[in-house]
């Protein structure tokens, strides 16, 4: 009695119910072109050669350019220290951010993105670089106010990896 009642009021309302389904097969083949994104760093990291003491901060500017053919977000994708780590690495914090050398060099820039040895993970840094543009950054490395003394006096190089990644 349910599927007659169901069946009557379908009739009744009127209409037309069909299911439309069509395909075709493409007669070429078809291509996406996406872009090419390519940076390359034009203005090398070059931090100032004075004496890191516990609780201070050093900068230096980093230009980046887009030499792809599509706009990019950079983004930091790796921090790399010494190895093995030492004290001094242990006890650092690397920043980075968009701002020219002069604000830079002034330390009004603040990080956008910062990490230590221990834990950085990856982020963007929030600097679009348009085609054939460049983006100013300023990497900064401080030194924690509660570093051992015996992080004084080494040396420790490090590795930040840059990507720029179609927006």
């Amino acid at each position: 009695m349910t599927c007659a009642a169901v069946g009557v009021a379908v009739l009744g309302a009127g209409g037309t119910y069909a299911l439309f389904n069509s395909s075709a097969a493409a007669s070429t083949k078809v291509s996406v072109v996406a872009g090419t994104a390519s940076i390359s760093v034009t203005s090398p990291l070059a931090l100032p050669a004075v004496v890191l003491y516990p609780g201070g901060t050093i900068r230096g500017p980093v230009t980046v350019s887009n030499t792809g053919n599509t706009p990019v977000a950079l983004r930091v994708t790796a921090l790399s220290g010494p190895s093995p780590a030492n004290v001094f690495s242990q006890a650092l914090t690397v920043g980075v951010g968009a701002g020219t050398a002069a604000a830079c060099a002034a330390g009004t820039v603040t990080p956008t993105w910062s990490g230590t040895f221990a834990s950085a993970t990856a982020a963007p840094i929030g600097s679009l670089v348009p085609i054939g543009g460049s983006a100013e950054l300023c990497v900064s490395v401080a030194l924690a106010a509660a570093a051992p003394n015996a992080a004084q006096d080494l040396l420790s190089g490090f590795t930040l990896t840059l990507d720029g990644r179609q927006p």
